[in-house]
């Protein structure tokens, strides 16, 4: 959820972190029936829409009131906690059932094209500089230029062997990586996908207007902090170092050691 909200150089994650937690703990989950502030506190708290709704008095009753007793505290908590877990079990075989079904009909031909899943990729394709769980999960799409049998399936008729195992694709050039890959890490891909496909990393534009005043590139870095053992932070000191000046300017500054009080 956090990747649909950073911007294309990832780096302002942190300012979405609260409101994505919060909106994960508060979404009823399908797989259990309940959401985990339900599972872990026994009710839903407000959130910033009830409070901006004309109805949030009595929502503010149904979510929050009339918690019970210690005991019916406990009997309600098990009694969720026992849905819980018979529903996650369902769940998870549904899910198992799905995943065999959908995984083992796939099969493309030749000029079909596919996703390929962006976990198996090598730092050779994928940005180095971009966290990897803020990227996009699927990279593509690339066309099927040849399929792959196992030496089983290549014993048995044609029209009797099933789909194949793996299949060559055609890869961007400056992907220097294998250009094989096995069926289970591909997914087929269907027109429109890509209308609403995860931005790709911006380089840094060469001119940055902020306020109507362009931003300068930094040349060099002219003073660190340092903190010294057995002071606190606010006894830090700036350590300054300045390019000297020909001599007969009067600007000339040498390396300089100011203490912050």
């Amino acid at each position: 959820m956090l990747r649909s909200f950073v911007d294309a150089n990832v780096e302002d994650w942190d300012l979405y972190t609260t409101n994505v937690e919060f909106a994960i703990n508060d979404s009823r989950s399908e797989s259990t029936g309940f959401t985990p502030f339900e599972l872990v506190f026994g009710f839903s708290p407000l959130s910033q829409l009830d409070l901006f709704l004309e109805a949030a008095q009595s929502t503010a009753g149904r979510r929050t009131g009339g918690v019970g007793t210690a005991h019916e505290v406990a009997a309600k908590f098990s009694s969720q906690l026992r849905d819980a877990r018979q529903r996650l079990e369902l769940a998870q075989q549904r899910q198992r059932e799905q995943f065999d079904r959908r995984h083992g009909q796939r099969e493309y031909a030749v000029g079909d094209l596919v996703w390929i899943e962006a976990k198996h990729l090598t730092e050779k394709v994928m940005d180095r500089s971009i966290c990897r769980k803020l990227t996009k999960r699927w990279h593509g799409p690339v066309p099927v230029t040849e399929r792959f049998f196992s030496d089983m399936q290549m014993t048995m008729p044609e029209a009797d062997r099933g789909a194949p195992v793996a299949y060559r694709l055609r890869l961007p050039p400056h992907w220097r990586i294998h250009d094989v890959f096995a069926q289970h890490r591909l997914k087929p891909y269907t027109s429109g996908q890509d209308a609403f496909a995860a931005r790709d990393h911006l380089a840094v534009p060469e001119e940055v207007v902020v306020d109507g005043q362009k931003e300068a590139h930094v040349e060099r870095i002219l003073a660190r902090r340092v903190r010294f053992v057995n002071l606190n932070k606010r006894e830090c000191a700036w350590k300054h170092k300045f390019a000297t000046k020909p001599l007969g300017d009067v600007s000339n500054v040498a390396v300089t050691l100011l203490k912050l009080g």
